[in-house]
């Protein structure tokens, strides 16, 4: 695997904008970081599995009913974090979730600090039958964090997806390395009144076949479960309690 570093230093040279054995200048570096980070952001939902589903975790200092009632802390400590989950943490408390034991390639999911409260309650994130950042687990203790991580079944480990840098590997395979330098060419060649050659776009569509029928996923679901996601819902709602303000009042999951 390429650090983004030198994916964008051979986007440059892809298009001719530097010459080989020169590097780009910070302020081209910059620019081509920053469009790096926007088409790997964009590969996700699209190209790559499914758009997250928000997931309300810990209601510390929550009052109103429908979001107490919200809350799906009970649901992921009984059980484990499935992908694309969101989990939006609220907790005064340190806690531990686990990970799905048998991810799918190219899931992913995410933890958001809302409550800024991870330095005293921090975060532990377990992955038992697999590895998350090549350990079995990991522990979330910056007040304000959001992180996201991103499943590579060759190396059976959960990748951080987010927050990168230049010099962070990317989190795809080295075999799509090409794909992202390419991608990136074409993004700076406007810039740069540079006309995409032809080679380069033939080379392209072909590793994005590759790519798509790679991470393409279609998941079953039994029909119990497909009923609780109706038209318009972001996420399966697995917490069913027919004593909840929700179901008193009349709405269905």
């Amino acid at each position: 695997m390429a650090t983004l570093r030198k994916i964008i230093t051979d986007a440059y040279r892809e298009s001719g904008i530097i010459q080989k054995g020169t590097v780009p200048d910070a302020d081209q570096m910059q620019e081509g970081f920053d469009k790096l980070l926007m088409i790997i952001e964009n590969m996700f939902g699209q190209e790559v599995g499914s758009e997250y589903q928000d997931i309300n975790y810990g209601d510390d200092g929550v009052v109103n009913s429908y979001s107490v009632d919200s809350n799906r802390e009970v649901m992921i400590d009984t059980s484990y974090v499935r992908p694309s989950y969101r989990l939006i943490v609220n907790s005064t408390s340190p806690k531990t979730v686990y990970l799905d034991p048998s991810p799918y390639e190219g899931a992913r999911f995410s933890v958001i600090d809302v409550g800024q409260n991870f330095t005293s309650a921090p975060l532990t994130v377990v992955s038992e039958t697999r590895r998350i950042e090549g350990q079995k687990q990991i522990i979330l203790n910056t007040d304000g964090s959001v992180v996201s991580w991103f499943y590579r079944a060759d190396l059976g480990d959960w990748v951080k997806l987010s927050p990168l840098t230049l010099d962070s590997l990317s989190p795809f395979p080295s075999q799509f390395d090409d794909l992202f330098i390419m991608k990136l060419a074409m993004r700076l060649y406007p810039r740069y009144l540079v006309q995409t050659a032809q080679e380069t776009a033939m080379a392209y569509r072909e590793l994005v076949r590759k790519f798509r029928s790679r991470y393409s996923t279609s998941q079953e679901m039994n029909s119990e479960t497909a009923l609780y996601r109706l038209r318009g819902a972001r996420y399966l709602d697995y917490f069913i309690d027919n004593s909840s303000i929700r179901f008193n009042r009349g709405i269905v999951y």
